[in-house]
């Protein structure tokens, strides 16, 4: 009778321990001792991680941190190298920064997220060198795309009809640290110099110019009705470095220059409501 129990307690000994050893071995069936999978128990996957969802300050590392957080960013350097911001200059963070927020899944928080980071880094010069570093690495093997960015804060530096020599100098840092070609550079550089130099020489668009570009009568072209076409215009021809829509396209004439037109056109429209109705 003795031998009989010592076998029963050795043979329930030796399935605790089995069953130990298959728990440990396997924790995602640790909903129960000795259970398999779909026996009583839930892989690990299904349960809710208390901090899957991050806090706050997880969510602006991780806007901070994406290439779309570093353009922001890069372009706070440039519109704050010259110590003013001039409304077209405005009207192009601003869209931009719409643009950037779109490539998140919650629009409105990333929006914010950027336009806080933008004025953070506006504040300061200092960084330069570590964004565009970052950029690149964040971009290897996207070397056009490093072009675009390059091309449109040329476009935001000439925002206002001129290049600072601020702005100049960031514009080359910002180009050597995304590792863009010498050559390419140049031409890149050029190709806004002697647009710009050209505009100069150029003989100014007149009023009635200016209505049929922003397709108002004399009547319409003030006030609000003037400021929201001009922001509507210049929302259409953003350039759009995110998508990569247009990007074989040479930058100047697939946007530059129409923004020029219409910022022209808007100083001479709000230029002559202001002295109507003074």
């Amino acid at each position: 009778m003795e031998n009989f129990l010592l076998i029963a307690v050795m043979v329930i000994l030796f399935f605790v321990y089995k069953s130990f050893r298959e728990y440990f071995a396997n924790p995602q069936s640790r909903g129960s001792l000795g259970g398999r999978m779909g026996e009583g128990s839930e892989p690990l996957e299904s349960y809710e991680d208390p901090y899957r969802n991050g806090s706050v300050d997880d969510e602006y590392r991780k806007v901070e941190a994406s290439e779309f957080g570093v353009i922001a960013a890069l372009m706070a350097k440039m519109a704050s190298a010259d110590g003013k911001v001039c409304e077209l200059e405005e009207q192009l963070v601003k869209n931009m920064l719409d643009d950037l927020s779109k490539e998140f899944r919650d629009t409105a928080k990333a929006k914010e997220i950027l336009s806080e980071l933008f004025e953070r880094e506006e504040q300061s010069p200092e960084g330069v060198e570590l964004l565009a570093l970052e950029f690149t690495r964040l971009t290897k093997g996207e070397y056009k795309k490093r072009l675009k960015l390059v091309e449109f804060l040329l476009t935001l530096a000439y925002a206002d009809g001129a290049l600072s020599e601020g702005e100049r100098e960031i514009i080359i840092d910002i180009a050597a640290y995304l590792e863009l070609d010498n050559e390419d550079f140049n031409r890149i550089y050029d190709e806004f110099e002697l647009y710009f130099a050209s505009r100069i020489t150029k003989e100014k668009m007149d009023r009635e110019e200016a209505l049929k570009l922003f397709g108002l009568s004399e009547e319409e072209a003030k006030g609000e009705t003037l400021k929201r076409r001009y922001r509507e215009l210049v929302k259409e021809h953003h350039p759009d470095i995110i998508q990569g829509k247009g990007m074989d396209k040479n930058f100047i004439e697939a946007a530059t220059k129409k923004l020029q037109e219409i910022n022209e056109a808007y100083e001479i429209l709000r230029d002559h409501s202001s002295k109507v109705e003074a």
